[in-house]
C-alpha cells in the first residue's frame, strides 16, 4: 500500500508518539517547518545540518531601524535562502511589513508545494535584535 504523503520530516519539537518515536510532520506541515527553521537559522550558528553555510541572513538586518526599506531586504534575504534551501517549492510571492506597534516585520510567504501542487502560506513575525 503507497502512503498517501510525498514529503515527510522529522517534527523539531521532539514530542513522541504512544510507542515513543519521535513525531513526524507530513507535506505541508512539513514544509512549513523547514522554511521557519531556514528563516530562523543564523547562517554559521548550527552545526546540526552539517552545513555552516545553512540558514538566512535575516538576523543581519533586524538590528536597523524598522521601515519598509528594511522590510523589502529582509524579503530579499528570505526569498535568496528558500531558493539556496528549500528545492521542494516554487515561492509565488514574499511580503515583508513592517509593524511599528510590535517593533517587528510580519512576513508572508506564499508557495507553491512542486509535486503536491498545492499553494501554501506561512505568515512569520521577526522582532528587532536590540
Amino acid at each position: 500500500m503507497a502512503t498517501a504523503y510525498t514529503y515527510k520530516d522529522f517534527d523539531l519539537n521532539f514530542t513522541t508518539d504512544e510507542f515513543g518515536d519521535i513525531d513526524t510532520l507530513e507535506d505541508e506541515a512539513a514544509i512549513k517547518q523547514s522554511i521557519r527553521t531556514i528563516v530562523f537559522t543564523i547562517i554559521g550558528e548550527d552545526a546540526r545540518f552539517q552545513n555552516p553555510k545553512f540558514g538566512s541572513k535575516v538576523f543581519n538586518s533586524l538590528g536597523e531601524k524598522i521601515n519598509s526599506i528594511t522590510a523589502i531586504d529582509l524579503g530579499s534575504k528570505i526569498e535568496s535562502s528558500l531558493l539556496n534551501w528549500e528545492t521542494r517549492i516554487s515561492i509565488i510571492d514574499i511580503v515583508a511589513e513592517p509593524d511599528y506597534i510590535k517593533n517587528s516585520y510580519v512576513v508572508t510567504i506564499k508557495y507553491k508545494i512542486k509535486n503536491l501542487n498545492i499553494n501554501d502560506v506561512i505568515t512569520i513575525d521577526l522582532g528587532i535584535i536590540k
